[in-house]
């Protein structure tokens, strides 16, 4: 029951037809960059799937994962929240500070503007 690509306890898993379990989180971005094949035997996956990887989802395995191992199920997804919340800050500080950039770029111009006005 562990993912194939971080090697921990399956979150939320996806499964190919190849029978290739992953964490879902793991493999959307990795599943991607492989063009689409799985990342361990390289079978296609079909283009239904590449905009919608939770359409893989294993429902019925989550279930069993959820139950037998409740404690390692919250700690992996604390684990994720908490780095979808770090990732989220430090998008939220490099999006304030490109706006910080173009309002002084902004100031700039109109300086430039009123000192070719003036002349």
């Amino acid at each position: 029951m562990t993912c194939n690509i971080c090697f921990e306890i399956l979150v939320v898993p996806i499964k190919l037809k190849c029978n290739h379990e992953f964490c879902i989180i793991c493999a959307e971005s990795l599943i991607e960059n492989e063009n689409f094949k799985c990342p361990m035997c390289r079978s296609a996956i079909a283009e239904v799937y590449h905009s919608n990887m939770r359409l893989l989802l294993d429902g019925e395995r989550w279930n069993e994962i959820k139950k037998t191992f409740p404690n390692e199920v919250f700690q992996r997804l604390n684990e994720k929240f908490s780095q979808s919340l770090l990732l989220t800050k430090f998008l939220q500080f490099l999006y304030k500070r490109e706006m910080d950039r173009c309002a002084k770029s902004l100031e700039e111009l109109k300086k430039i503007d009123s000192i070719a006005v003036r002349t």
